[in-house]
């Protein structure tokens, strides 16, 4: 019997490869070539198929691959009032089996307080919700991620002299989306997160006391964050979080385990669910998928002291598909390989503990 509410045995974390004419025609409509309506007709049948493909794979939770946006965080923060740019950019390194990859992001600042002026991600819930009968999940970058566009160099002290007051205006600008995302029927939600996976990097956290941010402390705001932007929640929403190292085109950002970070994000975060990347890079620290038999939430994965801060909730590993290229993706667990065979959902009998399971990788590109 398939299970009525998420987080599901087998999950999908949220995106999908866009295709290239979806994203050859975005940028047409950046040049002016193209027109809304045009892009608007594109995404919703490049979603629809989407749809499809994960509800033959057998997924219960459903996603619309985040075909419509351009930067799967940046669509939604730059929504939030506040940020300004002097159009600047910012290098950013990703690590990959064939080398380094270069991205630039802007460089931006906090100048005015944070609010939400308007629904940002609800009408493609919507459009979401009535393309499929199964559960729709809505992904959107979590309130950490915010933090990490700027850092506390540069959130002007005028507007917010210490960060209790940013905590709870953004707090407030994400309950707000919430809230319209429930009347809009949503139930699944998912909150994605690299930044707290970046905390488990020792060059990135060298780097952000270089910049002037300790890493403990920017852990712990995370967790206030966090804390305030789920709390009174509706009962029967289900939000869990996603976390990775970062993914440019099958390369990586950040590596290291989640030890650093492990007894504060089970103990402290109200999540109902984790989505772990589960990389080469974890098990070069020692730490692999779930494997054998173990206690609560299989937490023997994360090494001999990990089961005493595990909660009794479940969360699944994403390391066990990718839909960012199919030749490295399992036959028996890639929602987006080409084979029938690689399209069948993962088999529940290869996880043995029951609060654990598998899901596919991120595949923004």
């Amino acid at each position: 019997m398939a299970e009525s509410r998420p987080p599901f045995r087998a999950d999908h974390v949220g995106s999908l490869l866009r295709p290239a004419s979806l994203k050859a025609l975005r940028l047409e409509r950046e040049a002016g070539k193209a027109s809304a309506a045009q892009l608007a007709a594109a995404e919703d049948a490049a979603i629809r198929e989407g749809v499809k493909l994960q509800e033959e794979a057998g997924l219960q939770g459903i996603t619309d691959g985040e075909m419509r946006r351009k930067s799967w965080h940046m669509d939604f923060l730059m929504q939030l009032s506040g940020l300004t740019s002097e159009g600047k950019v910012l290098p950013v390194t990703f690590h990959g089996r064939e080398g380094d990859r270069f991205f630039t992001r802007p460089d931006l600042r906090l100048a005015s307080r944070v609010t939400r002026p308007q629904p940002i991600f609800v009408d493609a819930f919507k459009f979401l919700k009535s393309a499929t009968t199964r559960t729709p999940k809505l992904t959107m970058p979590s309130p950490s991620m915010f933090y990490t566009q700027v850092g506390r160099a540069n959130i002007d002290r005028t507007v917010y002299p210490d960060l209790d007051a940013f905590v709870e205006d953004l707090a407030a600008a994400y309950r707000a989306e919430i809230a319209d995302l429930y009347a809009a029927g949503c139930r699944y939600l998912q909150l994605d997160d690299v930044s707290l996976a970046y905390l488990c990097d020792e060059e990135m956290r060298a780097r952000g006391r270089e910049q002037g941010d300790d890493p403990e402390a920017q852990l712990a705001l995370s967790v206030k964050l966090i804390q305030a932007t789920l709390r009174d929640r509706p009962r029967d929403l289900t939000v869990c979080t996603h976390l990775c190292r970062g993914n440019f085109r099958s390369s990586w950002r950040a590596q290291g385990g989640y030890a650093t970070v492990a007894e504060t994000i089970f103990t402290q975060l109200p999540y109902d669910g984790f989505f772990l990347s589960s990389s080469s890079t974890m098990r070069a620290r020692g730490i692999s998928p779930p494997s054998g038999t173990c206690p609560r939430t299989c937490a023997s994965s994360w090494g001999s002291s990990a089961p005493r801060w595990a909660p009794s909730r479940r969360w699944t590993t994403s390391s066990a598909g990718s839909t960012k290229r199919p030749g490295i993706s399992r036959s028996t667990s890639s929602v987006s390989a080409p084979s029938a065979a690689s399209r069948r959902p993962w088999r529940a009998t290869t996880w043995p503990c029951p609060r654990s399971g598998p899901s596919s990788a991120c595949a923004w590109t």
